[in-house]
């Protein structure tokens, strides 16, 4: 029985992003960049390719850091570092 309501859980998720996929259906490729860039917190001058599947409205983003992340519409990600972003190592304080 639990493991009913968890399929029906799971499906009641899927039809949310689905609405907000189909929601956004007009916004271009370039703002779901720009949307992806934001929500990782990097740069779009630090990316060394991007990908945009328009059906699941997801989007594909590889860094100069190299690394190489996913982001779906609504989805909350944890911001990249400064190393995985750019390449570049975090500033030492001078003292």
């Amino acid at each position: 029985m639990e493991q009913g309501a968890k399929i029906m859980e799971q499906g009641a998720k899927i039809m949310e992003q689905g609405a907000k996929i189909m929601e956004q259906g007009a916004k271009s490729m370039e703002a779901m960049v720009a949307d992806a860039c934001k929500a990782y917190g990097v740069k779009e001058k630090d990316l060394l390719g991007r990908r945009v599947d328009e059906q699941t409205g997801t989007v594909i983003l590889l860094t100069r850091g190299g690394k190489r992340v996913a982001w779906r519409l609504g989805r909350e990600v944890q911001k990249l570092t400064r190393v995985e972003a750019t390449g570049e190592p975090e500033q030492k304080s001078k003292k």
